[in-house]
């Protein structure tokens, strides 16, 4: 048995439509990992929740990134890492996993079917 590409022009078509199905993922997880972080403080999060939403420029900084055949969701602020993982004087308050762990079905199937 055989596949018939029909040239160049198919799997361009199918590359695009991953592209595309991918970037839909990459955004989507972006947005939930916004909405994670979008409870108003006061009161300050407790340990091992998301933390609260103070000045916004946290949420704000929550971006998908693409790479040619992955991507990623980050948090730009320089104490984004601290909050995820803690430090030796605060408990963590982790938003970019425990999203990930949330959605990733949705993700999986916005990855393989589009939205």
């Amino acid at each position: 048995m055989s596949v018939d590409w029909q040239g160049d022009k198919a799997l361009h078509d199918l590359e695009k439509e991953l592209q595309k199905n991918m970037e839909q993922a990459a955004d989507y997880l972006a947005q939930k990992t916004q909405e994670a972080i979008a409870t108003p403080y006061p009161p300050a999060s407790s340990p091992g929740n998301p933390p609260h939403l103070r000045s916004g420029d946290l949420q704000r900084s929550v971006h998908p990134v693409l790479m040619p055949n992955s991507f990623k969701v980050v948090a730009d602020m320089p104490y984004a890492l601290m909050l995820e993982f803690g430090t030796s004087k605060m408990a963590a308050r982790p938003f970019l996993r425990p999203t990930f762990e949330k959605e990733k079905d949705t993700v999986t199937k916005i990855m393989t079917e589009g939205s």
